[in-house]
């Protein structure tokens, strides 16, 4: 009965799940692959934890965060896999902030069940300053917790850094501090597992990429992410999106979209090649709005020798002219009747000296200048 109970939640937590990078197989090095599924998975839900996904997350803690669990002397380089968020050749864990950080969070005995019993017991019912004392020491007691439980999810956090998740899970933390209930039989630190795991994961699913995608194509993903392993692990191969969408039931034109849109964006600043030369990703991508070189090379050689050949009308047949096709520096060609009402004469004798102004420019003298271009442009 409680082997079915714990499966069902199980699946309860598994259809909760929200996952952020498709194809990160794993979050630390050394990870077993049932871990990595289990770390695949993003809870979205705050809702209070159940005594089945306690009991499931006390059996988790067994495995997955015993070795964090345990004193922190060497703190200043642990080896973690980065997140192409990341710089790949960066070591964080050796930054001064963060080593200074576990060591000094690694001075804190961790409690036992009796400790956190008795802290728990003077939360509750201890005056201001017991009250404040027992919160401080159950606080600072499983900070370690935190930092093992955000170093899992690390791999995924898009642009959020392993203190950023930190620093979300110590949120969890101190609300599991205010929700904890002794009476229940559970140990603090399972029950503090779920908060820190619930605010880690709800941070990344808002803040980890630049656009924020909804829950429903986060739960999406972590299925695409589930069927894909499987896949490899039957195939021994990375799957093709047709076999993909296959075995998820899902169209193809369907699955493409959904994994478009969960792209990371690129900033077009990002810089290209060696550092100091200047050129960002930006500068390699095309303007749909700009003319292509050579074009704007012949429409300016083409603009020269219109403007030859007009110098040779009056000033009265270039501006008609002008007004007629669009040459001015409006650009729109007029009608009759504008250009009519502009000059303050009829309809008719603009086109008459329209036709005059045409002929004159076929006139062998004038028009080579148009032919020498055309000849030039063929």
């Amino acid at each position: 009965m409680m082997g079915q109970k714990a499966s069902n939640t199980s699946s309860y937590i598994n259809s909760k799940a929200q996952a952020v990078h498709l194809g990160e197989e794993t979050l630390l090095n050394g990870n077993s692959s049932e871990e990595t599924e289990e770390t695949d998975e993003l809870e979205g839900s705050l809702d209070e934890p159940t005594g089945a996904m306690l009991a499931e997350v006390e059996e988790l803690e067994k495995d997955a965060l015993g070795e964090s669990l345990t004193p922190v002397d060497n703190v200043a380089t642990p080896v973690v896999r980065h997140s192409v968020a990341y710089d790949h050749d960066h070591d964080y864990y050796s930054d001064d902030s963060v080593a200074s950080y576990l060591r000094e969070i690694g001075r804190v005995a961790l409690l036992t069940y009796e400790q956190e019993i008795e802290l728990a017991k003077r939360l509750a019912e201890g005056d201001e300053r017991t009250r404040e004392e027992a919160r401080n020491h159950l606080m600072e007691a499983n900070l370690r917790l935190v930092v093992s439980i955000a170093r899992k999810y690390s791999n995924r956090a898009g642009g959020l850094t392993l203190l950023d998740l930190i620093q979300e899970g110590n949120i969890g933390l101190m609300r599991a501090i205010d929700k904890y209930d002794y009476k229940l039989g559970y140990k603090f630190s399972t029950y503090a597992t779920w908060w820190i795991r619930q605010s880690v994961t709800r941070a990344i699913a808002d803040q980890g990429r630049l656009i924020r995608l909804p829950a429903h194509l986060n739960e999406q993903l972590a299925r695409v992410q589930r069927v894909r392993r499987d896949l490899v692990s039957r195939l021994n191969r990375e799957p093709s999106l047709e076999e993909l969408a296959k075995d998820l039931e899902m169209p193809l034109v369907r699955l493409e979209r959904l994994l478009a849109a969960s792209q990371e964006a690129v900033s077009l600043e990002t810089p290209v090649g060696d550092e100091g030369e200047g050129t960002s990703l930006g500068d390699f991508i095309e303007d749909p709005n700009s003319m292509d070189p050579v074009a704007q090379a012949g429409v300016e050689a083409m603009k020269a020798a219109v403007q030859e050949a007009l110098e040779k009308l009056t000033p009265r047949e270039q501006q008609i002219i002008k007004l007629r096709y669009g040459l001015d520096e409006g650009g729109r060609p007029r009608t009759l009747e504008e250009v009519a009402r502009e000059f303050g004469i009829t309809r008719e004798r603009i086109r008459q000296i329209e036709a005059k102004v045409l002929r004159k420019l076929r006139h062998p003298r004038i028009g080579k200048v148009l032919r020498a271009f055309l000849d030039d442009q063929s």
